[in-house]
């Protein structure tokens, strides 16, 4: 609010001057106050601002209250004269004529506020865009609602709209459309009160402009229209990049040759939508090292790695890798360099068809380290539609040492840089060379099988050479976050040329518990090889039965089947119809699990029993079973 004039003193006599809405047009200021009452006067303006409630001025104009506030201590004959500027509207009530009291009521006045001529005016909408995430393959997006007032003196056609992105993405490489929407119920999202006015694309993948040309948006004398920017992304849309829709100036917007485009502010800017955290896992996907390399080798391949990336795309930007691996002397006076090699899409190492991205010295002390940090370019981005790969290279010293050993070591998930920006997951790491190559165990088999209530593991090597020992471990199959543990270690049979077979029982399961179980194989010189997991459910729970006996009728045996859920004791017995004991078949403590007792159709004394109906009785401490077996001589 511009133009504080006349002779009353602000400050003394006036306190502060406030704004409210008038939509009914009466000049009271009974409805919705906008921003504070305003008490400082700076070079005679003073400024009101407010995020809600949004107002616009519609077709018809749109009123509002300005308020003077007194003290009490107003001089007769002094004035107060108000005029008013906001943005592209101005005040057609430029001063009171109402008299000042002194008793310290409020004094209002009303402006209404109409569209300037000759001019469409283009601000946020009602429901401005606010920020958030997105994601890759996302559609509907809301980018920037955009508010389009006609002249206050004709009407007039918006032809054109370019959108610039302010943000960081790569235009149509991260994106698939823009489409423009009238926004009929000015809430801001696309819904199906909304209507396509155009679909259109960045230029190029890395443009920066969507421009909607040839438009024919009507906008009637003081009448206004809503229109919506949407966005939909691609499978390439990578980590932290952002995009925010932007009208830098005011020739973004065209219209008719009779009028002129202008922005409420320049650059008029929504509000930034930045792609989720996608998240990275590394594996080795080939070990390509040598059993043994010269002095002075250049370019010699350790392993390719093979990135996968769930959600949006992450930028790989350094991999660091240590000269170590497992026990052997390691020096990093060994090691010109460690490179990185991007794969150029043959699966093929080729040091001059695959691009070399980056390089670092190995430097510390017992090995050493290398960290290659690298500018990521589009081909360094992993995205979910497309694996990357790298190669591990060394260049070797030509005054490597033939007695020492070299290796590759990816430690865990922090050796992989994304600048901050995706997330590496810790799964499959230490990634390393050497298992394959070092310890030659020629491994023929490995099953797991489920007996009663315990599971046996069964393996086989065909060879072995300096094999020292195994390690048996187990997780829970269906636990997504289980991890292995050890839960048996056991010999190995050093260097044999011939089969070896090994058998472990793991009696800790609990049954109708799916389990995974891995083997790894462990050298004299400490060298690891963890080969496949094989999976296995436990045995379900037994329940206290008591089986039929078989063959029924018997002779000149017969034999019952009983199982126990745990160990406990039991007395199994046969009778006759007479309720007379004749053969006690087990009695004492018997282990968990299905057991078998055998009647040969004697009596204790091994005196044959003659042909007729008899009974096998199970006690137990909590039961007594019975079975019935007819005997046929």
């Amino acid at each position: 609010m511009s133009g504080l004039a006349g002779t009353t003193g602000f400050g003394t006599q006036i306190t502060g001057v406030s704004l409210w809405e008038d939509a009914n047009n009466d000049g009271v200021a009974d409805a919705t106050q906008l921003g504070s009452t305003q008490t400082t006067a700076t070079a005679n303006v003073v400024t009101f601002s407010w995020t809600t409630p949004t107002t616009q001025v519609t077709g018809g104009g749109y009123s509002y209250v300005v308020v003077a506030v007194n003290t009490g201590t107003g001089v007769a004959g002094n004035t107060l004269g108000l005029t008013v500027e906001a943005g592209q509207v101005q005040g057609t009530g430029a001063s009171t004529s109402r008299t000042l009291s002194s008793t310290g009521t409020a004094v209002s006045n009303v402006f209404n506020f109409a569209n300037p001529t000759d001019v469409v005016g283009v601000s946020r909408g009602n429901a401005p865009v606010t920020a958030g995430q997105i994601n890759i393959n996302q559609d509907n997006i809301p980018m920037m609602q955009l508010r389009l007032a006609g002249p206050g003196n004709k009407a007039a056609t918006v032809t054109g709209i370019t959108f610039t992105n302010a943000g960081t993405s790569w235009g149509a490489y991260e994106t698939a459309e823009v489409r423009l929407y009238y926004d009929n119920n000015t809430d801001g999202q696309l819904d199906v009160n909304d209507n396509l006015i155009d679909t259109r694309s960045f230029a190029t993948t890395t443009s920066n402009t969507v421009a909607f040309t040839g438009l024919n948006i009507p906008l009637a004398q003081n009448g206004s229209k809503t229109v919506l920017a949407v966005l939909k992304t691609n499978s390439n849309g990578i980590s932290g990049n952002t995009i925010a829709l932007q009208l830098p100036t005011n020739t973004a917007v065209t219209a008719i040759s009779s009028v002129t485009t202008s922005l409420s502010e320049t650059p008029l800017t929504a509000a930034t939508k930045t792609f989720a955290t996608g998240q990275v896992t590394v594996s080795k996907d080939a070990e390509l090292a040598p059993a043994g390399v010269s002095p002075g080798a250049r370019n010699v391949a350790l392993m390719r790695l093979k990135f996968t990336v769930s959600g949006p795309a992450v930028k790989v930007s350094s991999i660091k890798v240590d000269n170590t691996y497992c026990i052997g002397t390691y020096d990093e006076a060994d090691i010109d360099s460690v490179e990185i090699y991007r794969d150029g899409g043959d699966l093929s190492f080729s040091a001059t068809g695959d691009l070399l991205v980056a390089a670092a010295g190995v430097t510390g002390l017992n090995g050493g380290s290398g960290t290659a940090s690298f500018t990521a370019g589009v081909g360094d981005t992993v995205r979910a539609s497309a694996e990357g790969y790298f190669y591990v290279v060394y260049d070797v010293a030509t005054t490597a040492v033939s007695t020492r050993q070299f290796g590759a070591t990816l430690a865990d998930n922090t050796y992989i840089g994304t600048n901050s920006i995706g997330t590496i997951a810790a799964t499959n790491f230490p990634i390393q060379i050497g298992a394959e190559h070092s310890l030659p165990v020629e491994f023929a088999s490995f099953t797991a099988e489920a007996v009663g209530q315990a599971v046996k593991l069964l393996w086989a090597t065909e060879s072995e050479t300096d094999n020292l020992y195994w390690i048996v471990e187990r997780k829970e199959a269906s636990a997504t976050d289980a991890t292995y543990v050890q839960i048996h270690r056991l010999d190995g049979m050093g260097s044999t040329p011939y089969r070896t077979d090994y058998e472990f029982v793991d009696r800790s399961v609990v049954p109708g518990t799916r389990y995974a179980y891995r083997l790894t194989d462990v050298s004299r010189y400490g060298v690891r090889k963890t080969h496949d997991p094989v999976e296995v459910t436990a045995g379900a729970a037994l329940a206290l039965a008591l089986g039929n006996a078989f063959p029924n009728p018997a002779n000149p045996a017969t034999v019952w089947a009983y199982s126990l859920p745990d160990e406990q004791s039991v007395r199994l017995a046969v009778y006759n119809t007479l309720g007379q004991q004749v053969r006690v078949l087990v009695n004492g403590r018997v282990a968990a699990g299905t057991h078998q007792a055998r009647w040969d159709i004697t009596d204790d004394n091994g005196r044959a029993m003659a042909s007729g109906v008899y009974f096998a009785v199970m006690e137990t401490p909590t039961s007594r079973l019975v079975s019935r077996v007819t005997v046929v001589r």
